[in-house]
């Protein structure tokens, strides 16, 4: 049997980055857990890489441009590197959680970038809230695009038992 030869001129595609934020900082956090879902559903096909927001101090201005923590550095690092942003995140107090918000005060510096945010979570009008705040806050300091779509429900144990 002959050997089978390479295709002569074929540049393999890069592959897509991507970047997950989850905007709750707990161990058995649902808003991490659907990041790692999505990470395992695309497979091949993109890398997503989830970062951890846990040493992020809070903003301060004072503290930002060439004086930044270096986890600011790596966080503004991460999201020049990526093709997009997902963000997903709990609502709090009728928008996101404190931690996904103080993250993007420090991460609005690199503009223009893509940006799919979800929440996770089990309130359909929490997830509206979300939505139009985090539009109409954040996002629009970003200069992003935004893809607001459909809201991402974990599954509950009930549910497990019967997949």
């Amino acid at each position: 049997m002959a050997a089978s030869k390479p295709y002569v001129g074929v540049v393999p595609m890069p592959q897509f980055r991507l970047l997950g934020l989850s905007g709750s900082l707990r161990r058995a956090s649902n808003s991490t857990a659907v990041l790692r879902g999505l990470q395992d559903a695309l497979g091949l096909r993109a890398a997503l890489d989830i970062f951890p927001l846990h040493a992020i101090p809070l903003y301060n201005e004072d503290d930002d441009a060439g004086h930044a923590p270096e986890s600011v550095h790596n966080l503004r690092s991460a999201i020049d590197a990526s093709d997009g942003v997902i963000m997903i995140s709990p609502e709090y107090n009728h928008g996101m959680s404190g931690v996904l918000k103080n993250a993007l005060d420090w991460a609005s510096r690199p503009y223009g970038r893509s940006v799919l945010k979800r929440q996770a979570g089990t309130d359909d009008d929490g997830l509206a809230r979300f939505h139009r705040w985090c539009t109409r806050a954040a996002a629009d300091e970003r200069d992003a695009r935004i893809d607001t779509g459909a809201s991402c429900f974990p599954a509950s144990d009930r549910d497990r038992r019967r997949a």
